[in-house]
């Protein structure tokens, strides 16, 4: 399994803090210690533990769980969006800038790119 950097991390974890008893019971105990320590930006964390705290963000958001899922994706989209909407948005050089930033925060795996018309 591989790795994504802490950046990649924070607002889950933050999410999580936030809701500390509630993320105590779905969380398993070996990942509670993300509940406590430091996530440093630019460390590398298990891939694996991300797709459980983010898993476990998203069921202790109320509502229908396709619902939850769409505004906990919203959610991080606006995060991505503060912090690199003017590489994303500049659609000419989109794609590069797309591979790099999943080169910067993970360090298994691929990302694809499809611009189905020149406004989606």
């Amino acid at each position: 399994m591989g790795n994504t950097k802490g950046a990649t991390l924070l607002g889950t974890v933050k999410f999580l803090r936030r809701q500390r008893d509630a993320a105590l019971g779905v969380l398993p105990p070996e990942l509670h210690r993300y509940l406590g320590e430091e996530i440093r930006p630019s460390a590398w964390y298990p891939t694996e533990h991300f797709g459980v705290l983010l898993r476990s963000a998203v069921s202790l958001v109320p509502g229908e769980r396709g619902a939850a899922l769409e505004s906990y994706g919203a959610a991080g989209a606006r995060e991505h969006v503060d912090l690199y909407g003017d590489l994303i948005f500049n659609l000419t050089e989109a794609t590069s800038h797309m591979f790099v930033l999943w080169s910067i925060q993970h360090d298994t795996g691929t990302m694809s790119f499809t611009l189905k018309s020149p406004t989606s």
